[in-house]
């Protein structure tokens, strides 16, 4: 199904929407029900330490009237547990039946006052032992109101110097408990430890006749407490009895090893699942030391999340609504960014039939835009109207391009057509004489040229003008037809280039030169005389010798400087001798990676060249340099020209 740019439109802003919207309102929803989980964790920890606090007022309340009986028994036992532990000290060198009287007087003396006293070693061997029965068959199963053995803390040097002071439990006959408020003290030496213990059950006895006084006092403060609905406090005995519930009907059943965890941690707060009705429910459990009790905090976890939940969906459908609504415009806005482009896509697709070339077709890419628009609606109307008429403009311009570079290929042609014309005609077959020239350019700057002078010697003239196209044509026609003028009037190779520079450098605007190499051959004797003005050395093959060059220089190039005079050289060309005149179109033609052929390459082609005829030698060094060159495009003028004497 294909759907148009609106449907496309609207569909993307409907998802969109719905991506915003669903995502935050699955969020919201969760973090509502997060944040009412925690917020109700922060209010039982509020509510367990306002229940804690109140215990602990109450019981302490009824501990007031004891503290300075406390405070009296600990005073006692400090006084004589430093004389016990000085006077241990001094014991301890005495040996035999002495030793033993002093301690048992020491033992009657502190029997009077209420107290008992032993002395063990660091493993907990008693050194002198409780006098009473049940203590030396016992006291090693003392422990504290937290559970920790006596026996645990008998190392003297983790015990301070001034001893610790602990209240102890000691189990007694028919399941009672007794209970003492005993002080633990290092001897001086630090290998002993001396217990001192004092009996305080009747003292808790008066302090807290009954449980049941602080149980009421409790459960009247807890009415005084507004619950949240579902909450319920209790007060627990350590052996799971109910004291007070209050906000249900009966306390929450909690296992063994949740009672346990809250007393090794003195606080517990985690979901769990309950008996019913609670089900699946937050708890908080605080343990009452003193008392064993513990103070449990329970309410139900939907009663927490529920209202979250549902205030989620109430957020949910809110933001449905609005987007529902906030589509409308969506749409509408849409629709009035689709209209500009829908008449910009009618426009593109009309002006490719457009004649671009007609003036009228301007007011085409004007008309009806909406390019007054400030948005990007209105710069893209102002882009496409200005490239319409940028390109109207341009096709206009290409036209009269294309016009005039048709005038301008038709007269190239026409000049290129005159430079070949004025080449001289090919040398007829068994001539000794052949020439090649490839311009790099419509029309190119090499030249050539060979005629016999009055004298009856061979003229061969090569040269290289410094420029391509139309003007080097013309310099190049205007040289030849001086070297003409000056060789038929009976001047020599050097007295020629001599003329011909006085010539082209009179009226040379341009500041064009050539480059130029003049031979003259007498076909009998062989002498060859020659002159170069700046041109490439030429190659000559002798039959009796390898190949050369000709390097005599005359002089700088033609058409610089006047007053130049050029040197003249001479050579014999020996029967059947060749010699290879060319241009730097030869020697510095280029293949792909840039390396250029070579005076060295062209040696090779002609000593490499299968027939040893000019015809010969001129198709060798062309097929090298095409070889050479591969697929990389002409970058100068080539020209071969070759002769030989036979």
């Amino acid at each position: 199904m294909k759907l148009s740019l609106r449907q496309k439109l609207a569909f993307l802003m409907a998802l969109a929407i719905c991506a915003a919207v669903i995502p935050y309102s699955f969020y919201a929803a969760r973090n509502l029900a997060s944040v009412a989980l925690e917020r109700e964790k922060a209010d039982f920890r509020t509510l367990g330490a306002l229940v804690h606090d109140n215990l602990s007022a109450i019981y302490f309340n009824y501990l007031s009237g004891r503290v300075a009986d406390i405070i009296r028994y600990k005073e006692q036992l400090r006084k004589i547990g430093f004389i016990l532990s000085r006077n241990w000290s001094g014991l301890e060198v005495l040996e035999g039946e002495l030793r033993g009287r002093l301690i048992e007087q020491q033992t009657r003396d502190l029997k009077e006052l209420g107290l008992v006293m032993a002395v063990v070693d660091i493993n907990g061997r008693p050194v002198a032992p409780f006098d009473r029965v049940d203590f030396a068959a016992a006291w090693n199963r003392m422990v504290d109101f937290t559970g920790l053995p006596l026996t645990s803390s008998l190392d003297p040097a983790k015990l301070p110097p001034e001893g610790r002071f602990s209240v102890y439990r000691l189990p007694a006959a028919q399941g009672e408990t007794d209970v003492f408020l005993g002080l633990l003290l290092p001897e001086a030496v630090g290998r002993y430890v001396v217990i001192c213990l004092i009996e305080i059950t009747d003292l808790l006895d008066r302090t807290v006749a009954s449980p049941a006084e602080v149980v009421e006092d409790m459960r009247q403060r807890l009415e005084d407490i507004h619950l949240k609905p579902g909450t319920s406090v209790s007060l627990v005995t350590a052996e799971g009895r109910s004291l007070v519930c209050q906000g249900a009907a009966a306390a929450p059943v909690l296992p063994e090893e949740l009672l346990e965890a809250a007393r090794r941690d003195r606080e517990l707060e985690l979901l769990t699942e309950l008996p019913e009705p609670l089900g699946r429910s937050l708890i908080r459990v605080e343990h009452f030391k003193p008392l064993d009790w513990y103070v449990i905090l329970a309410r139900p976890e939907e009663s927490v999340i529920g209202p979250a939940h549902a205030q989620g969906l109430k957020l949910a459908l809110a933001g449905g609504l609005v987007a529902l609504l906030s589509l409308i415009p969506g749409l509408w806005a849409g629709d009035r960014l689709i209209k500009p482009l829908a008449l910009l896509s009618r426009k593109a697709h009309e002006a490719a039939g457009l004649d671009l070339n007609d003036p009228e077709a301007e007011s085409f890419f004007t008309r009806d835009l909406p390019t007054g628009r400030r948005d990007e609606i209105g710069a893209l109307a102002r882009d496409f109207s200005r490239m319409g008429l940028a390109l109207a403009a341009k096709v206009r311009q290409l036209v009269a391009g294309t016009a005039a570079a048709a005038r301008l290929e038709a007269e190239l042609k026409t000049a290129r057509d005159i430079q070949l014309g004025m080449l001289p005609p090919p040398a007829p077959p068994g001539a000794g004489l052949r020439a090649y020239l490839s311009p790099a350019k419509e029309v190119g700057g090499d030249l050539y040229d060979y005629f016999t002078a009055p004298c009856g010697r061979l003229v061969t003239v090569i040269g290289d003008v410094s420029d391509k196209g139309v003007p080097a044509a013309l310099f190049m026609a205007m040289t030849v037809a001086l070297i003409r003028q000056a060789a038929t009037a009976g001047l020599g190779p050097a007295e020629t280039l001599t003329q011909v520079n006085e010539r082209l450098a009179e009226r040379n605007p341009s500041s064009m030169f050539v480059t130029l190499f003049i031979g003259f051959l007498d076909p009998g004797r062989g002498d060859f005389t020659y002159a170069n003005a700046g041109h490439c050395f030429p190659l000559l093959r002798s039959s009796g010798g390898p190949d050369r060059f000709l390097e005599g220089k005359s002089g700088p190039m033609v058409g610089v400087f006047q007053g130049v005079e050029y040197k003249p050289y001479s050579d014999i060309i020996e029967e059947n001798g060749l010699c290879l005149l060319y241009t730097d179109g030869v020697t510095e033609a280029q293949d792909e990676k840039g390396g250029f052929f070579g005076s060295e390459r062209l040696a090779a082609a002609l000593a490499g060249a299968p027939d040893a005829s000019p015809a010969g030698a001129v198709q060798a060094v062309e097929s090298r340099v095409r070889e050479f060159q591969g697929q990389a495009p002409q970058a100068d003028d080539i020209t071969v020209l070759a002769f030989s004497r036979n």
